[in-house]
């Protein structure tokens, strides 16, 4: 199923749970990355969720994402190895909201799960043989997060948090038929701003 069928059908779920949610949203983020992986740079994404709040004290949120998170490689470790890119991410999300509704400011926390695409290009140089690869797999992403909201007014919301993301490890074959290029597991702290616009 592809990840855009995937976000209809999670959507249409939330509307069968609670046809008549508390509030819909939208929210745009910056995100920083930090990959804790050898050799990745620092780097930046954008994302972008939507979803809804459930309970009596909207304690429940339950969102879709769709992120792209920049990368770039550069390492020696027995071969050279370069390469950039971005990660696409496919994230479904569940927060649990601590406070009353009508407080200004809420902590949450609570987990995510879905998929990345890996995209880009990557280059080993390994015995004087030069292998590359046009990424473009579908890994399994999943992480937490926990943050907190500072109200503006009914419709806007402020929302700041850390994230931590797990990518699992992925293989392909390449040009060379002396290198076979696998990725490892890609472990990121992440720090997000966004601003959420109910309705």
């Amino acid at each position: 199923m592809k990840p855009l069928q995937l976000a209809s059908l999670f959507c249409a779920t939330f509307a069968l749970v609670h046809p008549a949610a508390a509030e819909w949203f939208v929210r745009p983020s910056a995100l920083y990355v930090s990959y804790q992986n050898c050799g990745y740079g620092d780097n930046t994404g954008l994302s972008l969720a939507a979803g809804t709040t459930l309970g009596s004290l909207a304690q429940h949120e339950l969102s879709v994402e769709v992120a792209s998170l920049k990368w770039s490689i550069s390492q020696y470790n027995g071969w050279y190895t370069i390469g950039s890119g971005h990660f696409v991410t496919y994230l479904a999300h569940y927060r649990f909201r601590f406070g009353p509704n009508n407080s200004r400011l809420r902590f949450y926390l609570g987990p995510s799960l879905g998929l990345a695409n890996f995209r880009g290009n990557l280059t080993q140089y390994r015995f004087g043989v030069v292998a590359r690869d046009n990424l473009g797999r579908w890994p399994l992403a999943y992480g937490g997060t926990a943050g907190v909201t500072l109200k503006f007014s009914n419709v806007t919301e402020l929302d700041v948090g850390y994230r931590y993301l797990y990518i699992a490890r992925s293989e392909a074959s390449s040009n060379s038929a002396y290198i076979h290029i696998r990725t490892k597991a890609i472990k990121a702290n992440l720090l997000h701003a966004g601003l959420s616009f109910r309705f």
